[in-house]
């Protein structure tokens, strides 16, 4: 159903949100910065982004973000207000809480991880990571109704069913 309240169907052309798919095409950025030289997988993301991973910054490398084997926090597991976050303001509320595991001990999905990864493409590219993902991928593979939402953007741009979220038990 594309809207409880109404009825209506989800539209035969509606849009959706990428949501963590976007991951796929941050990683596709990062790896071809790492083709053209201006990223090393292997560096610790403290080289590119001083003072942000406090801690362990100078051992968790652009690989162990890619990989979700960094030991981040997912931001995703602390109650958040819905309202929009600056990339930092996300990494800092994951870094408020400690660590699930020492870099590369394991593997654990954190969203942290794309977070630091968008942010890394921002610093080296001195592009927004929206205009990176549109000319490296979206524009070139010839995506035409795909796009990265403007920041701060919360509407879906054309026809598009509602999204709903079901509240977890404990959860506000």
């Amino acid at each position: 159903m594309g809207d409880i309240a109404t009825g209506a169907k989800v539209p035969r052309d509606g849009r959706v949100r990428v949501g963590g798919n976007t991951k796929a095409f941050t990683a596709v950025v990062v790896l071809q910065l790492v083709g053209e030289g201006g990223i090393r997988l292997d560096e610790p993301i403290e080289t590119y982004l001083p003072g942000v991973v406090h801690g362990d910054g100078n051992v968790i490398t652009v690989r162990h973000l890619l990989q979700q084997t960094s030991g981040l926090p997912n931001y995703t597991e602390f109650n958040l207000q819905l309202r929009y976050y600056e990339p930092r303001e996300l990494v800092d509320i994951a870094l408020q809480h400690p660590a699930d595991f020492a870099p590369g001990e394991r593997w654990k999905y954190s969203n942290t991880n794309y977070v630091l990864a968008g942010m890394l493409v921002e610093k080296v590219t001195r592009h927004p990571i929206a205009r990176e993902l549109d000319r490296r991928i979206i524009k070139r593979i010839g995506l035409r109704d795909t796009y990265f939402p403007a920041q701060h953007g919360s509407t879906i741009r054309g026809p598009h069913p509602r999204g709903y979220d079901r509240e977890l038990p404990g959860r506000r």
